[in-house]
């Protein structure tokens, strides 16, 4: 029987107000060299899950041009990307490293106290593999699913606001250790 996990990542903006064109990412740090990437973390002995929901929670209570992307890679991209950066030239470290993806908007109807919530579907089908790397495992010391968060509308942010992420995964049981 198949065991559904929840993986938890989040990020906090930098203390700016600083307004989001399209495409561009949303990190932690205003410094490519420092900037994190989302991190989900699989359970040890997982060779393949499925991804079917993701939770995005925001701290600001502004819903305005509030719409995202997250893009799952199973390797983070081969330099670093600051916060504000443009993303047209993602680049994980070879295009199979692509996951999936998916989209959401944030609106002012789905509230848990004062933040902003949404559930998300994959962008393409009802859920998508979570492939481990070339070599068909994921390394037990290695087992991060890289998230990289984008803004698909011009967005003005509120200064340190954070966002919180609850990836919905099936574990299969004849590929879980």
């Amino acid at each position: 029987m198949a065991e559904t996990r929840i993986l938890r990542a989040q990020v906090i903006r930098p203390a700016n107000t600083t307004q989001y064109a399209i495409n561009e990412h949303v990190s932690d740090s205003t410094d490519a060299t420092v900037a994190a990437f989302l991190a989900f973390t699989l359970p040890r002995g997982v060779k393949v899950a499925q991804a079917h929901r993701l939770r995005a929670v925001k701290s600001g209570a502004s819903v305005t041009n509030a719409q995202f992307r997250v893009s799952l890679l199973n390797a983070a991209p081969t330099a670093g990307i600051a916060d504000n950066a443009v993303l047209s030239a993602l680049a994980p470290a070879s295009p199979t490293n692509f996951l999936g993806a998916f989209d959401f908007t944030f609106v002012s109807t789905k509230m848990l106290g004062a933040k902003p919530y949404i559930d998300a579907i994959p962008q393409v089908g009802t859920w998508f593999a979570l492939q481990p790397d070339a070599n068909g495992a994921w390394e037990d010391d290695n087992r991060v699913i890289t998230g990289v968060l984008e803004t698909l509308a011009a967005y003005t942010p509120e200064s340190a606001e954070a966002f919180y992420f609850d990836l919905h995964v099936t574990l299969e049981p004849e590929v879980y250790a």
